[in-house]
């Protein structure tokens, strides 16, 4: 008997279903022939082979394994090699960073199905879009938002609404336009700063009053140096 069964889990729980299904109909493991495809083959390649690797988990774990430690590398540097050891802990540091975040940015896209793609990057950009306003927690976006907790982590699991993408995007285009012009590391401290031009109010508070699109023309003005002049 030969049984052709599709996991409709996510790629990495594929292993729960087979092993159900394993179980259910007293199948041994070792007369599965497991039929995947593969980015990495050229299209229309076949291959066929008894054993598998975890086909790029163990480089993801190194890159975020050399990040790590780099970054303890970076706190000792100092003390153990001086200015030009520094600047080559810099390097790595940066480099592994990069790399780390590019390889999360493809997990995420490659682990969920591919109409459910556009929540995932959805969510990202609520968790990792509003970064320059000093990495916000999930309590401080839910309160500009008007909306509690958990209404936020539902947005990071499914995506954001449809009535809040307007807002976001805006948000988005602010903390944007603010990253170009600003020294780093001012963001944070402007966004949270009272200033006259915004009635004496932050921009945190401007965004929580749902008056971002506002916001987004005064920061737009404030750098437009024809019109200053």
């Amino acid at each position: 008997m030969v049984l052709l069964a599709l996991p409709q889990t996510f790629m990495n729980a594929s292993g729960e279903a087979v092993r159900a299904l394993c179980q259910k109909h007293d199948v041994d493991p070792r007369e599965l022939c497991v039929v995947v495809d593969e980015i990495a083959l050229p299209l229309g390649t076949l291959r066929m082979r008894a054993r598998g690797s975890a086909g790029g988990g163990a480089f993801f774990l190194a890159v975020l394994m050399t990040f790590g430690a780099s970054l303890i590398m970076l706190g000792a540097a100092p003390h153990l090699v001086g200015f030009v050891g520094v600047l080559v802990v810099l390097t790595v540091v940066n480099a592994a960073g990069a790399l780390a975040d590019l390889l999360a940015q493809s997990l995420l896209q490659l682990s969920v199905p591919g109409h459910l793609r556009g929540r995932a990057g959805g969510a990202w950009v609520v968790a990792i879009g509003l970064a320059p306003l000093g990495q916000l927690q999930i309590g401080a976006l839910a309160s500009l938002f008007g909306v509690r907790r958990q209404a936020v982590d539902q947005w990071l699991e499914r995506g954001v609404p449809s009535e809040r993408q307007e807002k976001v995007q805006t948000l988005i285009a602010i903390c944007d336009l603010l990253e170009r012009k600003l020294k780093p590391g001012r963001l944070a401290g402007v966004a949270r700063r009272p200033a006259d031009a915004y009635g004496g109010k932050t921009m945190l508070e401007l965004i929580a009053a749902d008056q971002h699109r506002e916001l987004l023309e005064l920061v737009r003005d404030s750098f437009d140096w024809a019109t200053a002049a």
